[in-house]
């Protein structure tokens, strides 16, 4: 898991928010939405192929987007499920529903920050700038049709 205010060049396709569709820029607040393994004592591993880099491609949504649209919809979706009890400790657990997450279980991490340009080369780099929090793939899935390349595999991996 990245440090607060660590720099890392991600992978991406889209120049755009997922959410509203205009561009992402510089300095600009946005939420980083990555798919990764939760693994033992809630160390998180973001997916990818050794040879190939990036698995699930990660997405970005500008934050005012991420609260204003994204975030309501899974809220709204989960209002009438009450937070599940669970006898686990609460190493990592899903901001929405609280479910705490399996070992090895898939989930969506979403971390805040900045695209900045890098100093040394030409590419961006995105800066975390908080603690990523972590959707299970029920909470989710109000708003996987956003993220068109995750959707079909991330869900049939979900059910098998």
């Amino acid at each position: 898991m990245a440090s607060s205010r660590e720099k890392e060049k991600i992978e991406h396709d889209s120049e755009c928010c997922m959410t509203c569709d205009l561009p992402l820029s510089t300095e600009m607040d946005l939420v980083l939405l990555e798919v990764v393994d939760v693994g033992r004592n809630g160390v998180c591993e973001v997916v990818k192929n050794v040879s190939e880099g990036y698995y699930f491609l990660p997405y970005f949504h500008h934050a005012d987007c991420w609260s204003e649209s994204a975030r309501v919809d899974i809220s709204n979706a989960n209002a009438d499920s009450p937070p599940l009890a669970s006898s686990k400790p609460r190493l990592v657990h899903c901001e929405s529903c609280l479910r705490v997450f399996d070992d090895e279980e898939r989930a969506i991490q979403c971390t805040s920050g900045s695209l900045q340009q890098s100093k040394l080369r030409t590419d961006l780099t995105f800066v975390r700038e908080a603690k990523p929090s972590l959707l299970c793939l029920t909470c989710f899935a109000p708003i996987s049709n956003n993220h068109p390349d995750w959707e079909e595999e991330l869900f049939d991996l979900q059910s098998s």
